[in-house]
């Protein structure tokens, strides 16, 4: 059983983890890593080494449920939220503190610091930004998302942010 105070001390990914399995109903780890690894965010790791330790934790804690299945030739586990698991989702998925807080944008940071750039690496560096936003935002569908939510999303937040970018690149 997970204990009172461990639903509010998810981590990002663990959260994102229990989304991506309650949004499917039951998921294997592998499944969990493709959709990760589809995300146009480095932030979040697909790799084998992050996701199948990350399910077991998960686990652990009591907030997925697994059962052993088959696939083809080879045994598989599939994953589903156990009810501790729903409310440890419920409360994350609420948490107006955490979805507020600016998070990592590596991006931000390096325009706070980008006068320690000299002139040509700062033009080099905005003018590949630039272009890099506006293939991004070029690049539909997400490639991870399979629901026209998460596409639209992706095109908003794209947007915001070559919006944030060209203002801030006024100031420069």
């Amino acid at each position: 059983m997970m204990s009172h105070g461990s639903v509010s001390e998810l981590t990002e990914l663990e959260g994102v983890a229990l989304s991506v399995v309650a949004r499917s109903g039951s998921m294997t780890a592998y499944g969990v890593k493709e959709v990760l690894a589809g995300s146009p965010s480095r932030f979040w790791s697909g790799s084998a080494g992050a996701v199948y330790p990350l399910m077991k934790r998960l686990t652990k804690r009591g907030l997925l449920s697994p059962s052993d299945t088959a696939t083809g030739r080879r045994a598989a586990t599939t994953y589903t939220l156990s009810p501790d698991g729903q409310r440890a989702l419920r409360a994350w998925l609420s948490d107006v503190d955490k979805a507020v807080d600016p998070g990592i944008d590596p991006l931000r940071f390096r325009l706070l610091y980008l006068s320690l750039l000299n002139e040509n690496e700062k033009q080099q560096f905005m003018s590949e930004v630039s272009q890099r936003l506006a293939e991004a935002m070029a690049a539909h569908p997400f490639p991870g998302g399979p629901d026209v939510f998460d596409n639209r999303n992706h095109q908003i937040w794209m947007k915001a942010r070559r919006q944030a970018f060209e203002e801030a690149a006024k100031e420069l």
